[in-house]
């Protein structure tokens, strides 16, 4: 199996990724009680594995109250308490890095001039614990375009997560061309998903047309069927043969 193809363990048990040899898997807060953890610790000491850490994995239980750019200090400086206590936690796992999202539920009050203030936040707490830190990106709402994303990032550790599902509705309704938008940022992208249910084709067109700009970069799969798992098995296995006719370095 490619080793930059991985599952969201969200909906799918460690199982299918020991049964079908997927050495990278994302975990999030549906990942954190103790059965849950002790079992992952395990299968850690027993194969290679990589983990993507989606925050809040652990001390919170709705992914959506992280506030990391409220208008309230208290609610940004608790939110930072529960990223640092997050990232040390993740220090047990082979963490790849954590990826956090700082605009999770749009009927929070937004302030986009924290952003730059967040990502220095964000940056110095990576270098603290040694652990890359992702902004999760759907779209350009956090950044106007990809000309800020260079200004604001350029500098930092700090890197990108890109839902590509989301992303390519995104370039749909604003009429941009995805192959050019996608191009654009990909040099600041350090992880993708892709939902196998909805606009497959999606990735399977990306990884056709650009496989040597993402043949590092790791994939990671989801699902909301759990009743898929055969499925997303098979899609998997022709992403890697995608990738082997085109000669892609594994």
């Amino acid at each position: 199996m490619n080793k930059h193809l991985g599952i969201s363990v969200d909906e799918m048990d460690l199982n299918f990724a020991i049964q079908n040899n997927i050495s990278w898997i994302q975990i999030s807060n549906k990942f954190s009680g103790a059965k849950d953890i002790t079992s992952l610790l395990k299968m850690c000491k027993e194969r290679s594995l990589k983990i993507s850490c989606l925050f809040p994995v652990f001390n919170q239980n709705n992914p959506n109250m992280v506030f990391f750019l409220s208008n309230e200090k208290r609610l940004r400086d608790a939110t930072m308490e529960i990223l640092e206590l997050n990232l040390k936690m993740s220090k047990s796992f082979p963490t790849e890095h954590l990826v956090v999202n700082l605009k999770p539920n749009l009927s929070n009050d937004i302030d986009l001039s924290l952003l730059d203030k967040t990502i220095v936040d964000l940056d110095n707490l990576s270098i603290k614990y040694q652990t890359p830190i992702l902004i999760h990106i759907e779209d350009y709402s956090l950044f106007e375009d990809e000309k800020a994303i260079k200004e604001m990032i350029d500098s930092k550790t700090v890197r990108l997560s890109l839902d590509i599902n989301k992303f390519y509705k995104f370039t749909c309704r604003k009429k941009l061309k995805f192959n050019e938008e996608f191009k654009n940022i990909i040099d600041y992208i350090e992880l993708i998903n892709i939902t196998f249910d909805i606009d497959y084709l999606v990735l399977q067109d990306t990884l056709n047309n650009m496989y040597d700009k993402i043949h590092e970069i790791p994939i990671i799969i989801k699902t909301r069927n759990t009743n898929k798992n055969r499925e997303i098995l098979s899609k998997i296995k022709n992403i890697k043969e995608v990738l082997i006719e085109e000669k892609a370095y594994y």
